[in-house]
This record gives structure tokens, C-alpha cells and sequence, in this order.
């Protein structure tokens, strides 16, 4: 089993060059999984790389 690798939204729109709100439309889209962690969400970066490919 794969270790989750959880950041920000910020650090994901920077790791796959996109502009912040296309992650959070994502996001709300159900496009991508995000994991909460009290009241911030995080996203696993390589689970995203994996649907990216």
C-alpha cells in the first residue's frame, strides 16, 4: 500500500501547474478525492498523479 502524500490545494496546483480555482473546481466537481483534516482539505498528490496520467 502506497503512502499517501496529502497537501494543500496551493501545493497542488503548483506540483501540476494549474491555477488554484481549478483545483478547488475539481473539487467540487467530485473530480478529485480530497481528505479532510478538520477544516482544511488535503489532496493526495499521488493518487492525482495517477488520474493526471
Amino acid at each position: 500500500m502506497k503512502m499517501r502524500n496529502l497537501v494543500s490545494a496551493k501545493e497542488l496546483a503548483a506540483a501540476i501547474n494549474v491555477n488554484l480555482f481549478t483545483v478547488y473546481r475539481a473539487d467540487e466537481r467530485g473530480e478529485i478525492k480530497n481528505y479532510g483534516l478538520g477544516k482544511a482539505k488535503r489532496y493526495d498528490l499521488n493518487e492525482i498523479l495517477d488520474i493526471n496520467q
